[in-house]
């Protein structure tokens, strides 16, 4: 999955937390977000407030990646509130190559 592929699903799936989503599109919806503070803080927004437009604007479908991300791995949203555990799950551990309980195995 490419850039533009990721962030049309990204974005597609906004409040969707519900299937699968592959590694790439997880690091895909990551460089997105830090690309879009880059943005706010060149254009001079102030710090904080650059911190409440990422949460209002991103916040949901962040959050929505990161929970379709802990599916694809096999284990559910609720992982993601273990201390440092999301670190490996979203970022490291690998898909399940097989159909389980949160869907067919999608696309890398």
């Amino acid at each position: 999955m490419n850039f533009i592929e990721a962030n049309k699903s990204f974005l597609a799936k906004f409040a969707t937390f519900k299937g699968r989503a592959p590694r790439s599109e997880y690091w895909w919806a990551t460089a997105s977000v830090f690309l879009f503070s880059i943005i706010l803080i060149a254009l001079g927004i102030e710090r904080e407030v650059a911190k409440v437009l990422l949460i209002l604007i991103i916040g949901l479908p962040y959050s929505a990646v990161c929970v379709r991300r802990c599916h694809d791995t096999g284990k559910s949203g609720w992982f993601l509130f273990i201390p440092l555990y999301p670190i490996y799950l979203l970022g490291f551990a690998g898909s399940e190559n097989k159909t389980n309980q949160h869907g067919p195995c999608p696309s890398k």
